[in-house]
């Protein structure tokens, strides 16, 4: 038996090269509990004290561990179908030896690309937008025909028809050349100077000595000796910087030669849009770029080619065309942001990309760029819609960012940086900084949208929707918009500190309560209208509202009618009220702006429907409702009110929504379905709005909310 046999069959072993830690909270048993981390996975192994023996109860590998945390001395494994916690004085030390394997087992993981928007029916799948990276993971009894997945934060199951597999590494084509030491002229190793070096990625993938500059071939070969390492240094030195001659064949050791002669036509049209090569006919620079970015997204073997070829091209680059290297930095920025690279060529181009960034050149923050978007594509899986005509004009005069007004609540305009892959999420994180809100928690209450002027209709951008994809469709159909940011949900708890945050949410909310949408009274509305107590709090409202609009003086009548809402102004004369409010001005009167405001919020919000998102509904189909009607939807669940009282007609709590669909009749007219019930009995309601798609996404989120919180107390 051999050495190397010997050790193989050792490796199979369970517990081989294990480290012990001894842990408690997870045995049922009352022997000792220790958990064994090894390269094969995680065990956990009790020992029995009569016969001292060591056995293992259950095992976890690595792809099945979604996240470890430590937390002083607990440590927890968060998997599929529980979360493991365990108390250990080695809680850091297990974290940070598990975090170790998962990292290397990372290649054996599996990912889905969402083919569609998914709507989460319940707390126990997964919703998500089309275009979705999704992490899978093995989950024990999962129905067939579903998936169960990660999100970032979220996570649940969904139907495997509504996704494909997305492979983050190259496909059947890529093939690892045989990879050699290589000593250099400095007497080191590629791998010893410098690791993940363009270089060692071509010792490793490229193809040797085969591939060569045109006109170059030839003479390579017959210089070139297997055992002459200078020489083969030289050579693939020349692979990884700049060349004046196009190259015949792919830089990558493909195994179909179909793919290195479309590698050779990429080279050619990188070359021209550089300078480096003559053009033929009247070939554009949006021709040019759009040939390589379609190459990029439409074809996956060729996305690590484009980026070795362009990293070569702007290494060393020696052009007589004083813009060449530039422009190779231009398409860097712009393919970084329409395409990610495989899990074996990252480390490497971020190095390439790293290495310029940190330089003093004049492209250090073209580099910088490229790191972001980058981790923007993986993240988002990059851009759809090819540069609009402006964008490439805008990008030609070296400018990868422009400013967009971005319009909040009460007409406030903020200028926002919009850079090749800022993402719908990246505005609305910006602004709510400036808000003084930090977690992606609160975030993820607010969005930005798309407002047509000459249609009047607003329509949300999803987070991960890349802003330039978003002009550029709007460019195709000539239509003029601004750009809105809104409070989307209201789940978390608000803190009324920062100034700004303070008047964008009093500017949102005061349309609904003037138009009488959070007006809402249990029992007898009249007769609750009448009681002093409610008439006091309505005209106080309207005091400060009058004081927020920085006036000093009592409001006169005719201020009155802006002030108290049409719904009820009815209920008293105009003079009653202008008295009722005249007092409560009076009390008020010095106060800030800005304290006013705070007041107002605070006062508001313990009303039973602020925080709602109103929508007007055509007709809904349920017995309760007649006719038309206004849907509320807040963190309490979904309701539908009076049109003319604003009476609670229908209330449905999130545990009772199974699904969301909307969809539209061959007349063109536009509907919203809400299925309700349980799994025995279960209900369709249908709600006539032309603003089912955002009815469904609000929906969504606040369902996301409530799982997320459900997570943290199971925690």
């Amino acid at each position: 038996m051999t050495q190397e046999s010997v050790i193989f069959a050792a490796k199979e072993l369970p517990l081989y090269f294990s480290r012990l830690y001894r842990v408690n909270g997870y045995a049922e048993r009352s022997f000792s509990t220790f958990l064994a981390v090894s390269h094969s996975g995680v065990r956990f192994v009790t020992r029995e004290s009569v016969e001292d023996e060591l056995t293992t109860t259950s095992h976890l590998k690595y792809n099945d561990i979604i996240e470890v945390k430590a937390v002083n001395e607990k440590v927890t494994l968060d998997t599929p179908d529980r979360k493991i916690v365990l108390h250990t004085v080695k809680a850091a030390s297990i974290k940070k030896l598990i975090d170790v394997y998962m990292k290397a087992a990372e290649k054996q993981e599996k990912y889905v690309k969402a083919l569609g928007d998914y709507v989460a029916p319940n707390q126990d799948h997964l919703s998500f937008k089309k275009g979705t990276i999704i992490k899978v993971y093995n989950k024990k009894d999962i129905e067939v025909g579903m998936l169960w997945g990660t999100n970032g934060d979220y996570r649940g199951k969904f139907p495997i028809t509504l996704v494909k597999d997305y492979e983050r590494v190259q496909g059947e084509n890529f093939k690892v050349t045989a990879e050699k030491n290589l000593t250099n002229k400095k007497g080191g190793t590629t791998s010893e100077s410098e690791p993940y070096s363009m270089m060692e990625f071509a010792m490793r993938y490229y193809s040797l000595p085969e591939i060569s500059e045109a006109g170059k071939l030839t003479t390579l070969r017959k210089n070139l000796s297997v055992n002459d390492d200078e020489s083969m240094w030289n050579y693939i030195n020349s692979l990884v910087v700049f060349g004046r001659e196009p190259l015949s064949g792919s830089l990558i050791n493909f195994n179909n030669k179909s793919l290195s002669r479309q590698a050779a036509d990429i080279n050619k049209a990188i070359m021209k849009f550089m300078g480096d090569l003559k053009r033929d006919r009247q070939e554009t620079n949006n021709e040019l770029i759009a040939m390589v970015l379609r190459n990029g997204i439409e074809n996956l073997d060729m996305r690590d080619e484009i980026y070795c070829q362009l990293a070569k091209q702007t290494t060393n680059n020696k052009s007589e065309n004083s813009e060449s290297c530039g422009r190779g930095w231009k398409l860097l920025m712009l393919c970084t942001a329409y395409f990610d690279c495989s899990e074996l060529l990252r480390p490497f181009l971020n190095k390439f990309f790293h290495s310029a960034s940190a330089s003093s050149n004049e492209f250090s923050s073209a580099a910088s760029a490229c790191e972001l978007n980058l981790s923007r594509s993986f993240k988002y899986g990059g851009r759809k819609q090819l540069p609009s005509e402006n964008e490439l004009f805008m990008f030609m005069q070296g400018k990868n960012s422009k400013h967009q007004i971005v319009e909040l609540p009460g007409g406030i305009q903020k200028l926002c940086k919009v850079q090749t892959s800022t993402t719908a999420y990246d505005l609305v994180k910006d602004i709510c900084q400036e808000m003084g809100l930090y977690s992606e928690q609160e975030h993820e209450e607010y969005g930005v949208y798309v407002f047509f002027q000459e249609q009047k209709l607003l329509v949300p951008m999803q987070d991960t929707d890349y802003v330039f994809d978003t002009f550029a469709q709007i460019e195709k159909e000539n239509l003029a918009f601004t750009v809105a940011f809104r409070k989307v949900i209201w789940y978390h708890t608000m803190r009324f500190a920062n100034n700004l945050f303070t008047e964008v949410i009093y500017n949102q909310i005061v349309p609904d309560v003037y138009n009488g949408n959070i007006i809402h009274f249990k029992g007898n509305r009249t007769s609750h209208i009448r009681d002093q107590q409610t008439q006091n709090e309505i005209a106080l409202l309207a005091a400060l509202q009058h004081r927020i609009s920085n006036k000093h003086i009592s409001p006169t009548e005719e201020d009155i009618l802006s002030l108290i809402p049409p719904l009820i102004s009815n209920l008293l004369t105009s003079m009653q009220w202008l008295h009722i409010v005249d007092d409560h001005f009076r009390l008020i009167k010095h106060f800030t702006v800005s304290n006013a405001r705070t007041k107002y919020l605070e006062l508001i919000s313990a009303w039973v429907y602020f925080g709602s998102s109103f929508f007007y509904i055509q007709n809904c189909e349920h017995p309760a409702v007649d006719g038309d009607g206004i849907l509320a939807i807040n963190k309490n669940g979904v309701h539908i009110l009076s049109r003319y009282t604003r009476d609670t007609l229908l209330s449905f709590s999130y545990s009772e929504i199974i699904s969301t669909r909307h969809l539209r009749t061959d007349s063109g007219r536009l509907f919203v379905d809400l299925k309700t019930g349980n799994l025995m009995v279960q209900r369709v309601t249908r709600l006539e709005t032309p603003r089912g798609k955002e009815i469904s996404n609000m929906i969504a989120r606040y369902v996301r909310c409530i799982s997320l919180d459900n997570n943290k107390e199971k925690d």
